[in-house]
Order: structure tokens, then C-alpha cells, then sequence
């Protein structure tokens, strides 16, 4: 029962450390987007972008490899060689993943200076290290180490990087903080004993670890042009404010994403278990219920956060006003995360089952046809195509997936909920208008 209780004060402990960063997020954007012109948060949407691909890039893969060796749940020894062998094959990974960077940086990026560019790569490898380190030691169920890698290092990226635009008004300024706040964690951490540092004697697993990390790879490559990594479509199309506009509106859409996933992780564990103790028709009931219920909580906080969009851009002022005709542009993303609701409902499912090679082709299957739709409707409509075409990717994403588990499971996906969100939704975008 100790241990029972255990696991959920870490499981809320978790929740709770990623709403925090993703609140922390959110504010120190604000504060960049209220205190850059126009122009320079554009210059830092480009380099953030290029700072997420890295990071995903460098990590993509690794430790889904790891969980796949029985090692992991073997002796200490035997995890001990194979978690060194997942820091060789990031070491690996991250130095492919940065060289290619900086090459990009200096053909094409004049935003940055050589050491602008080099923080920009440095805090990315440091986050995705971070990232790795938290992952597997939670795989040790080691929860207090996982969630000093998960919540400091990215916590400390984050005020390094307000300092240094403090010091200097510019987004390089930013990252290079950022790198020196994120550096400074892990120079604690490392002092404290805190994390797995070896490396492995041999290639050994770490050879087998980017065998079966390449196809993940393909994954992170089209997840990170589905978001941030859009800003590179965008720059090539459209003038640079259109950069600016389109990363301060994901910034606020962020809040649709942080509810869902806070939803989920508290239904995930529960609906695993029911699978197993209840029949499959009585367990999608309630499954149902929820995302019926989740669809109704997300068009509650999208309609909100609509309805009191202007009146908190002209509150707070400052640069911030370049952005406050954009209850439209917010519309069409919140709805690109309300349509998200029956992939969520549908993904558990291949999650519990095992299938997870199958999502991986659904993924990379709607992926290519959504980003293929995106770059047409941004080129036939214009800059309001980047919201249309992200919205549509989001909907080709979920229909995707519910045509697939269909005819595996019997899904009856909750459209009333999600009907109920959009208006709920729209609602707010006509106070907006008032």
C-alpha cells in the first residue's frame, strides 16, 4: 500500500512539474513577445525552432530503443551497461544532429553571431539530455533524479535566458543565457551525484540502440514541422511578421495542449488497467465518457481563452498589441487541438495492445498527407493558410487514425463532445468580437 501511494504522490508530482514548465514557458514568451519589436521575436522564433529540432532530433528514438532490451528490467549490472549505452548513442546522435546545425546557422541564418549560434545548438543537446536523463531514470524508478532533470534543468534555460535578454534586448541574448542557465543545472545536478554518466567501453548496444532508432527519427522530423519547425515554410512564403505572429499564436494554443495532456495523464493509467479487469465494450463506455468530457473541458478553456484574448493584449500592452488581431488565427489552432480529442481516445488504445509499429506508420502516413495540404493551403490562401493548413493536418491526423482502429477495436469515438467544444469554442471567438 506504501508503494501504491508512492507512485501516485510521483505520478501527481510529475503533472504538476510539467503544467509548471509549460506555464513558465508560456510567461517568459509573453514577456519576449511584449518586450522584442516585431522583427526580433520573429528572429527568435526561427532559432527556437531550430533550437526544438535539435533537441528532438538528437534524442529521437533512443530511449523507445531502450525499453525494448529486457536488460532494462534485469540486474543492476546489466542496466547500468545498457543506460551507458544510451549515452553513447545520444553522444552519437547529438553530434550529427549538431553539426548539421551549425552548418544551417552559418549559410542561412544571419540572426546570430558564431556564439549566438553555438548557444542556440548548446542549450538545445543540453534540454535533450536533460530530457534523456529524466527518462531513464525513470525507467530506474528513480523519480526524485527523473524529476530533478525534467523540472530544473529546463527551469533554470528559462530564467538564464530572461537574464540575458535583460542584459541585452535580442533573441541570440536570449539562448545565450539560456545555455549558461541549463549548463549551471547540470554542473549541480552532476555535483550532487545526480543522473547516469558513463559511457560503455564498446559499441555493443549502443550499435542496436540506433538501428531501432532511425525509424523514430522520420517521426521527429515531421512532428517538428508540424509545429515550430513550420516557421522555416513560413519564412520561405510569407514576410517575417508572419513568423512572429504564427510562434506567439502556438505560444498561446499552448494552453489547449497543456489540458489535454494533463486530461490524459490522468486517464491513461486508469483506462491500462481497466483493459485488463473489465470487458472491452464496458471499458470503452466510460472511455467515451471521458473524452466526451475532455472535449468539453478544451472548448471551455479554448472559448475562454478566445473570449478574453484582446482584453488581456491591450491589459498588458507594449509590443504585445502587433498581436491582438488574431482571434481568428487562435480559433483555427484551438480547433486544431479540440479535433485532437479521438486520436487521443484512439492512441491508448495501440499503446495498451502493443502496436506501437503500426502507429508509427499512421503517424508518418497522415503526417506527410497533412503537411502536404498545409504547404498547398499556404500557398493558395496566404498567411491564413498557416492556421487553415494546421487545423486540417490535425483533422486528417485523427481520421487517420480512428479509420485504422475501427477495424481493430470497437471505438465509438465521442463526436458529441467534440461538436459541444466547438461551439463552446466559437462562443468565445464571437465575445472576442464585441
Amino acid at each position: 500500500m506504501l508503494r501504491i501511494r508512492r507512485l501516485i504522490a510521483f505520478s501527481g508530482l510529475y503533472g504538476a512539474s510539467a503544467i509548471l514548465l509549460k506555464l513558465a514557458g508560456a510567461g517568459v514568451f509573453f514577456w519576449l513577445a511584449r518586450s522584442m519589436s516585431v522583427d526580433d521575436y520573429a528572429a527568435f522564433g526561427l532559432l527556437y525552432a531550430l533550437q526544438q529540432g535539435l533537441a528532438t532530433f538528437a534524442l529521437a528514438g533512443i530511449v523507445e530503443a531502450v525499453i525494448a532490451f529486457p536488460e532494462v528490467h534485469g540486474t543492476a549490472d546489466a542496466g547500468v551497461e545498457l543506460f551507458a549505452s544510451a549515452n553513447l548513442s545520444f553522444l552519437l546522435m547529438a553530434t550529427c544532429s549538431a553539426t548539421v546545425a551549425f552548418i544551417w546557422t552559418l549559410l542561412f541564418r544571419s540572426d546570430a553571431s558564431p556564439i549566438g549560434s553555438a548557444s542556440v545548438i548548446g542549450g538545445g543537446l543540453l534540454l535533450a539530455f536533460a530530457s534523456l536523463q529524466a527518462q531513464l531514470l525513470r525507467l530506474k524508478e528513480n523519480h526524485v533524479g527523473s524529476l530533478s532533470f525534467s523540472g530544473l534543468a529546463p527551469l533554470a534555460a528559462l530564467a538564464g535566458g530572461m537574464v540575458g535578454v535583460g542584459v541585452a534586448a535580442t533573441a541570440p541574448a536570449y539562448f545565450e543565457g539560456s545555455v549558461i542557465g541549463a549548463a549551471s543545472a547540470f554542473l549541480l545536478l552532476k555535483s550532487r551525484g545526480v543522473g547516469i554518466w558513463s559511457l560503455p567501453a564498446r559499441l555493443g548496444n549502443a550499435r542496436a540502440i540506433l538501428g531501432a532508432a532511425i525509424p523514430f527519427i522520420a517521426v521527429a522530423v515531421l512532428g517538428w514541422l508540424s509545429g515550430y519547425g513550420n516557421n522555416y515554410v513560413v519564412e520561405f512564403l510569407f514576410p517575417r511578421s508572419e513568423i512572429a505572429r504564427f510562434t506567439f499564436a502556438l505560444t498561446v494554443s499552448s494552453v489547449m495542449q497543456l489540458a489535454a495532456t494533463s486530461l490524459n495523464q490522468v486517464w491513461s493509467p486508469r483506462f491500462f488497467r481497466s483493459l485488463r479487469e473489465a470487458a472491452p465494450a464496458e471499458v470503452e463506455k466510460v472511455n467515451r465518457q471521458f473524452y466526451r468530457l475532455q472535449s468539453v473541458v478544451l472548448g471551455v478553456v479554448g472559448g475562454a481563452a478566445i473570449g478574453l484574448y484582446p482584453t488581456l493584449i491591450r491589459f498588458f500592452g507594449g509590443n504585445l498589441l502587433a498581436y491582438q488581431h488574431m482571434t481568428l488565427e487562435l480559433l483555427l489552432l484551438f480547433a486544431a487541438y479540440l479535433f485532437l480529442c479521438p486520436w487521443w481516445q484512439c492512441y491508448n488504445y495501440y499503446l495498451a495492445y502493443g502496436q506501437g509499429r503500426e502507429l508509427v506508420r499512421i503517424v508518418l502516413l497522415t503526417s506527410v498527407v497533412g503537411l502536404a495540404v498545409w504547404l498547398a493551403l499556404m500557398w493558395w490562401i496566404g498567411p491564413l493558410g498557416i492556421y487553415l493548413g494546421f487545423l486540417a493536418q490535425m483533422v486528417l491526423r485523427s481520421l487517420g487514425i480512428i479509420l485504422a482502429a475501427r477495424k481493430k477495436w470497437p471505438i465509438a469515438i465521442a463526436w458529441d463532445g467534440v461538436v459541444v467544444g466547438a461551439i463552446l469554442t466559437v462562443a468565445g471567438f464571437e465575445v472576442s468580437t464585441l
